[in-house]
């Protein structure tokens, strides 16, 4: 069996750059002057997290089952946690209508005498300071989890998920559609998106028009119904290429001013006729998206993470994109001396200048755009480190980046769950510095594996997961 491979030397020496390349090392002193750090969590990781703006002031984040609130542009939280001592889990979603009425899903472990998984509806009228409970569905025997929301106003609104009976042989997560009626509780269906691939046709996007016209995103297709969800036509088929460089499966859709806008990993679409035709406004073919922000004054900020990576943006509704900053990898501008990668979750602007971005240890905000111009000095980074591979979960093709502060002989084996040694990446004497590794698992079989880098007295393990 074997694998394909390549290795490149990032950096090894000090050296001077304008700030339009942004590469592995600890670059603090430099983002901080366009970026600052306003709130960090306690709890660092990866977890649903989702941002949004209600006005111009005020701005939102849920991250786990917390809510973090700013009303001062983003300078200053305040955080409100959803669990307590019966209740843990994490938002998936969140809707607001305004500054004061907003909806979230909330999939949490309930304990006492009937411990469960529940999937819960949550209002709030206040702007996120209380929240009470619409609906209540305990997974078991049927397990439902709504990734989705939209409400078109305070008594109607619309979710999609996925559906599975626990005592059920059925292979996959089929689609799931709700209709929220805040007076009569939750109408759900099952949808019949299965494919078998492709997020196995669960709804990971969900927007609504009006009462009755609507679109979803299955992880391959777009759906729209006109009649409220009762039926559903195909209106366009956003599955990536085998060759594609896709990481995720994710989608969203943003509304403004009658255009609806919809970023894919492999593409960024608009529809000037409430769905039913798409038009291309993608800045590149060889890039994999991740978000899309839309602000109130039509400013659209978009970030790729593969091919020309770094942060776009658009004042001509993604006609022409210019480059914000660029990055080898966007995620990689956020280590802040953490052990592990800081990494980025999500992002919004307010306007053309006032924006906050989510990562994997906090919030940071920007009030220029988040424009990097100045000339820094960078150094190489003086610890042993072995990133987190990425694209993770990939399929079939990943980078690996590590570094070390010193010459040293290298190994770096990838290694399956038994412990079988499944390829040799590395296997010399290297000069300090920053390194990748592009590793091609084609002909691997899907599963979870390990790689491990080891130096002469050094030794570091991580996880990756390779799904075809």
């Amino acid at each position: 069996m074997s694998c394909k491979f390549s290795l490149t030397q990032i950096e090894g020496a000090m050296k001077k750059t304008i700030i339009l390349l942004i590469s592995l090392f600890s670059i603090t002193s430099l983002f901080s002057q366009d970026w600052q750090k306003v709130q960090s969590f306690e709890e660092s990781g990866y977890f649903y997290t989702n941002v949004q703006w209600l006005s111009d002031s005020k701005v939102i984040v849920s991250r786990a089952g917390t809510l973090y609130i700013s009303e001062d542009k983003g300078s200053t939280w305040t955080s409100h946690d959803l669990n307590n001592d019966s209740r843990w889990g994490n938002i998936l979603d969140m809707h607001f209508l305004d500054q004061n009425t907003g909806f979230l899903s909330y999939k949490a472990e309930v304990s006492g005498s009937n411990a469960a998984t529940n999937t819960m509806i949550l209002k709030t009228t206040n702007g996120g300071e209380t929240w009470n409970q619409l609906y209540n569905h305990p997974n078991s025997p049927v397990e439902i989890e709504f990734r989705s929301l939209y409400f078109v106003n305070e008594s109607l609104g619309y979710a999609g998920g996925y559906y599975r009976k626990y005592d059920s042989t059925e292979v996959g997560y089929p689609g799931y559609f709700a209709t929220i009626d805040t007076d009569s509780g939750v109408n759900g269906r099952i949808l019949d998106f299965y494919t078998g691939s492709l997020n196995d046709g669960r709804i990971e996007a969900i927007a609504f028009i009006n009462e009755s016209t609507g679109l979803v995103f299955n992880g391959s297709k777009i759906l729209k119904t006109s009649n409220g969800g009762e039926n559903w036509i195909e209106v366009i088929d956003t599955a990536p290429s085998p060759e594609a460089p896709i990481h995720s499966y994710d989608c969203s859709f943003h509304m403004y001013d009658g255009k609806i806008f919809a970023s894919f990993p492999n593409s960024i679409m608009v529809s000037l006729n409430d769905g039913d035709t798409w038009e291309d406004r993608a800045p590149s073919d060889t890039s994999a998206y991740d978000d899309l922000s839309i602000a109130s004054d039509g400013t659209m900020y978009l970030y790729m993470d593969y091919g020309e990576a770094g942060l776009y943006k658009s004042t001509d509704m993604g006609f022409n994109w210019t480059i914000v900053f660029e990055a080898e990898r966007f995620y990689s501008i956020f280590l802040q001396g953490y052990e592990g990668e800081e990494r980025m979750e999500t992002f919004a602007f307010a306007d053309e200048s006032v924006g906050v971005i989510v990562t994997t240890h906090g919030i940071y905000k920007t009030e220029t755009g988040g424009v990097i111009t100045d000339i820094q000095e960078e150094t190489v980074t003086k610890n042993f480190r072995l990133s987190q591979n990425y694209p993770n979960p990939f399929n079939p093709s990943t980078t690996i980046n590590f570094s070390m502060p010193e010459q040293t002989n290298v190994s770096l084996k990838i290694y399956d769950v038994l412990g079988k040694e499944v390829a040799e990446l590395v296997n010399e004497e290297m000069s300090s510095g920053s390194y990748k590794v592009d590793f091609d698992a084609a002909n691997l079989s899907s599963g979870i594996y390990f790689y491990t880098l080891k130096t002469n007295n050094q030794i570091q393990t991580r996880k990756m997961i390779l799904m075809k």
